[in-house]
């Protein structure tokens, strides 16, 4: 049978056509609507206008988008007639945040959803009319314990968590008539943390421990209280109910105090409110995409539960001067999607797949079978294999050890208008899609090594690495942060002492006079592993508060090295320095992140590639050399392909040295910098304890 060779088999299982997939229900064709956090201020709008515009270019012509405003109540915007209509619907925090009169008897999800297609100029105009409110617009509506973390400050009400809640059961219909979303994306423009009604996220008393490690630090301007603005536009308001009493007492969701007490920096959330959406949202057939604006504490490891659960992307910017938000959000509409998604692992009967990684959900009746709502080219899946028992694997060439991955999914297929396919039609617009369900079978069969030292000599320290990550990662969940960094360490005093046996560098009977090899200089496959140990230890998934680091940030490295592949987490943990003679000429591909690599390279130029930046740096002393490169260079082209090789926009700076301020390349130069944020001696000083610990654990 195809499927037990050795490759890649892929088959289609079904097809449905244009007429089976009855595309004028909404339910059938690309779906998205937009929350647009309104208690924000004119900036973050301003980015959010030009992220949905950048949307709108990305969405086939058959999609459907709808426009939600969100602040103390919910604003419905209805772009299908001459002119654009929003109705305003108030929320009754008090009553768990029902809306006071549903959105479907305010505006049909018809009406809500228009075919970007028809109404494009539409939409643009009505994204325009956005303005910011303010706490003078909260209609008497108490918030507190906001994204400054100060309890009493008037900010505008931001009622995500009641609003969300009501949007769900407006996509999910009435009674047994519902009908789950074929392909359906909630995006999600916040600029801060919800502060009132259901999901309400009181960060008053953690924003000192959960936040930026700084109790007390300012907020950006970017997350400021908005002012007032009026609108710019002639839309048509109409403000379905007025003056909702929203001042009664409110029952925030905080912070499991016990949890927390025991240990502040886990990243564990403090609601599962945002659980709870996630699940009805996925029942409904909604992906819930984050982007967040903000560089105060928003309580990530709760918001990010709404994607996290439901096969959405996380977004996370510190302010809108740098943001690449619409750059983001165009790359994540546009990437082709598989929908409606299973995968499962199967092996030989010597070993199993004993625990699974990844952005996907069990099956509750079927073992080893997971569901993916929604996934894209750069979404990765790990798992870890265990033996069954003491049966090892068999010396037998005949019978290998062997996995087999099916990975089930749908996929919307663009078809082309009638007489498309003629000269000069290339171009025409596709009028219609239909849906196909495909299996992809890969089946391997591997070597068995004949000792641990060829085991060493056949992996990937990439690999390796995203193993590790992930198991750090649980134990970071379970157990708190000081252990996951313990686990990292005493791994490498284990890897490193069972190599020198194996490599046989130890003196008999004296392990004490022995010169620990901490380098692993005899074996190539292994020598990136220290400095990919060392820096993981530096980074924001390791680091304490009191070393600068921040748990909203510890949680967004938390969710992109869960789903990236190697490669990916690799320059996460260990970002990439390389050398250039000149703009057309590489020097060295690849530098050690210390300035002695920059002093001894004698090359003027270096790109840094931290995968969410990438940096050009000029050495002071090249005075000669024209800055910053040109746009045809070796060095601009290298730029690019890495640019478009990944799920995110990287931020792009050119710097010169001793004229910018350079902290974004000098701070990833880490191997001068020691693991616990003091003067330690580097990597090397590390590297030496590393030894030390070897020694103590041989005696």
């Amino acid at each position: 049978l195809p499927e037990l060779r050795d490759g890649v088999v892929e088959m289609q299982l079904s097809e449905e056509t244009p007429d089976e997939l009855e595309l004028d229900d909404v339910h059938s064709v690309p779906v998205y609507i937009a929350v647009v956090d309104l208690a924000s201020n004119e900036e973050f709008l301003e980015l959010v206008k030009s992220s949905l515009l950048a949307a709108l270019e990305a969405m086939g012509p058959l999609a459907r988008f709808g426009l939600i405003t969100v602040s103390h109540k919910i604003g419905l915007y209805d772009v299908q007639g001459k002119v654009p209509v929003v109705r305003h619907i108030s929320l009754n925090v008090a009553a768990g945040g029902e809306a006071l009169v549903p959105l479907e008897d305010a505006m049909p999800l018809s009406v809500l959803l228009a075919p970007v297609a028809e109404f494009k100029e539409n939409i643009s105009a009505v994204l325009e009319s956005l303005y910011p409110v303010s706490p003078v617009d909260n209609n008497g509506l108490a918030v507190g314990g906001g994204s400054n973390g100060n309890a009493g400050v008037d900010e505008p009400a931001r009622a995500l968590g009641a609003a969300l809640k009501v949007i769900v059961q407006y996509g999910a219909g009435e009674g047994d008539e519902g009908t789950a979303f074929l392909n359906a994306r909630l995006m999600c423009f916040l600029s801060g943390p919800p502060n009132c009604g259901f999901g309400r996220l009181d960060l008053s008393t953690a924003a000192g421990t959960k936040g930026s490690g700084v109790p007390g630090a300012r907020q950006d301007k970017h997350s400021s209280t908005p002012q007032t603005l009026t609108p710019r536009s002639s839309m048509q308001q109409e403000e379905v109910v007025f003056h909702a009493d929203l001042a009664r007492q409110q029952v925030p969701i905080t912070a499991d105090d016990e949890l927390r007490s025991a240990d502040p920096h886990l990243l564990q959330p403090s609601s599962d409110a945002y659980r709870f959406l996630a699940q009805q949202a996925l029942a409904v057939g909604f992906c819930v995409d984050l982007y967040i604006v903000s560089s105060a504490f928003v309580d990530l490891p709760t918001l990010q539960l709404l994607s996290l659960e439901s096969g959405g992307d996380v977004f996370l910017y510190t302010d809108t001067e740098e943001s690449t938000m619409p750059q983001d959000v165009y790359r994540c509409l546009s990437r082709p999607q598989a929908i409606a998604a299973s995968l499962r692992i199967r092996t030989s009967l010597e070993f199993t797949a004993a625990r699974a990684y990844g952005h996907f959900f069990p099956d509750p009746q079927m073992e080893g079978l997971h569901h993916i709502l929604s996934c894209d080219q750069f979404a990765s899946f790990a798992y870890d294999f265990e033996f069954k028992g003491r049966q090892s694997f068999s010396t037998d060439s005949e019978c290998p050890p062997t996995i087999q991955v099916a990975f089930q999914y749908s996929k919307l297929i663009a078809v082309p208008a009638e007489g498309a396919d003629k000269a000069g039609d290339q171009d025409e617009t596709p009028a219609t899609q239909r849906l196909v369900r495909r299996l992809r079978i890969f089946t391997m069969r591997t070597v068995v090594a004949r000792s641990v030292r060829q085991v060493y000599e056949s992996c990937r320290a990439e690999v390796v690495l995203s193993m590790l990550v992930h198991k750090i990662i649980r134990a970071i969940m379970e157990e708190g942060v000081e252990e996951g960094r313990l686990l990292l360490q005493d791994w490498l005093v284990i890897l490193t002492a069972n190599y020198n046996e194996q490599y046989r560098l130890l003196q008999a009977g004296n392990v004490s006079a022995s010169k620990i090899d901490t380098s692993f200089s005899a074996c190539d496959q292994l020598q990136p592993l220290p400095r990919l140990v060392f820096s993981l230890l530096r980074s924001d998934l390791l680091r304490l508060p009191r070393e600068g680091a921040s748990l909203d940030r510890r949680t967004h490295l938390h969710y992109l090295m869960s789903r990236l592949e190697p490669r990916f987490i690799q320059c996460l943990a260990y970002p990439e320095l390389s050398s250039y003679t000149d703009a057309e000429t590489l020097a060295f591909p690849r530098h050690s992140l210390s300035r002695a690599a920059l002093i001894t390279s004698g090359s003027p130029l270096f790109l840094l590639d931290t995968f969410s930046t990438l940096v050009v740096y000029l050495q002071p002393t090249a005075v000669d050399v024209p800055f910053p490169p040109a746009q045809t260079s070796l060095l601009r082209q290298r730029m690019k392909e890495l640019k478009n090789d990944r799920p995110i926009t990287p931020r792009i700076h050119f710097v010169r040295g001793g004229l910018d301020n350079v902290d974004v390349f000098d701070d990833n130069l880490i191997e001068e910098q020691d693991v616990n944020g003091g003067t330690g001696g580097g990597l090397v000083g590390f590297l030496d304890r590393i030894a030390a610990e070897v020694r103590v654990y041989l005696q």
